[in-house]
């Protein structure tokens, strides 16, 4: 997705913890996250974990009335005050999942200016 995509798609500030994990480690432990910005089209999150760029993660995103396994392609990391931040964009996201996700960030906008 090129930075003209990501930036038609709104973007709401907000925090939740979510999971995740490496994905295809099933049998893998799932981590902690904070989830910091949501979008329909990828999201932000802080970790204590490292996570390569072009890492293909599997997340658990617990969100009002509907929590989500959602896939992600990890973009960019860098040092926050509370660990790492990483920016990743979803991948394999159904359109029904990819609407009901974009109507939460515009919910969750209302009366601010949060689009990217």
């Amino acid at each position: 997705m090129s930075r003209a995509e990501r930036r038609q798609n709104l973007r709401a500030r907000f925090s939740v913890p979510i999971k995740y994990r490496l994905a295809g480690q099933f049998t893998a432990l799932w981590l902690d996250g904070i989830l910091t910005d949501l979008g329909a089209g990828g999201l932000r999150f802080t970790s204590h974990e490292p996570i390569e760029s072009g890492t293909y993660l599997e997340l658990g995103i617990a969100l009002p009335q509907e929590t989500y396994l959602l896939s992600a392609k990890a973009i960019w990391e860098k040092e926050v005050p509370a660990g790492l931040e990483h920016g990743a964009e979803f991948v394999n996201v159904t359109t029904d999942q990819q609407v009901k996700i974009d109507a939460l960030v515009h919910f969750l906008s209302q009366g601010t200016s949060s689009s990217q």
